[in-house]
């Protein structure tokens, strides 16, 4: 089962990215904050933040590589999660579920999950930098209305609390193999 999920959603994955590789155009989400613009009464317009779509007609292939990148990483991350859930898996079919390295393994699958967020987001970073680059928009500097993309990260706070989540199950599991140790001990 847990072999099947991890195959479908690195497969899911590979074909996003493929399909990123693959499109004769990109369409990258782009956020930004429109600048104060004069308008023709006099008056200034200010814009505030925005969330939009650019498409890049005929990518390079830094672009298109950039764009599936994110897919790629999740890829591994997805997985490397399914190897570590397959070993778990396998010390509580043989009948130990407190077994001693379980608790290092579900700690292990949260800092792989938090890891694999945060390089995917630095990776769509960096890729939305690249495409939002004046050089690849044909412009000599940024337009005047539009403030130039920023290199700022969003923390995935999906990846950060399910990989919190999966610490504290990795707290409970050392106690549980603690006390494991300790009643084999008595008996």
């Amino acid at each position: 089962m847990v072999v099947t999920l991890t195959t479908l959603a690195a497969v899911g994955f590979l074909a996003a990215g493929v399909a990123s590789i693959a499109a004769d155009n990109l369409v990258v989400a782009v956020s930004w904050t429109a600048a104060q613009v004069p308008a023709a009464d006099g008056a200034l317009l200010v814009g505030g933040p925005t969330t939009s779509t650019l498409t890049v007609a005929a990518p390079t292939g830094v672009q298109r590589l950039l764009v599936f990148a994110p897919a790629a990483v999740l890829c591994a991350t997805a997985v490397v999660c399914g190897v570590l859930l397959r070993r778990i898996v396998r010390s509580v079919d043989a009948g130990d579920t407190f077994h001693r390295d379980t608790p290092r393994r579900v700690a292990t699958l949260g800092v792989v999950v938090l890891a694999g967020g945060l390089v995917a987001a630095a990776v769509t970073t960096a890729g939305r930098l690249t495409a939002l680059s004046p050089a690849a928009l044909g412009m000599a500097t940024p337009a005047s209305a539009v403030a130039a993309p920023n290199g700022v990260v969003d923390v995935p706070l999906t990846a950060l609390a399910v990989a919190a989540t999966l610490w504290v199950i990795a707290a409970v599991l050392r106690r549980g193999s603690r006390m494991h140790a300790d009643l084999e001990g008595l008996v």
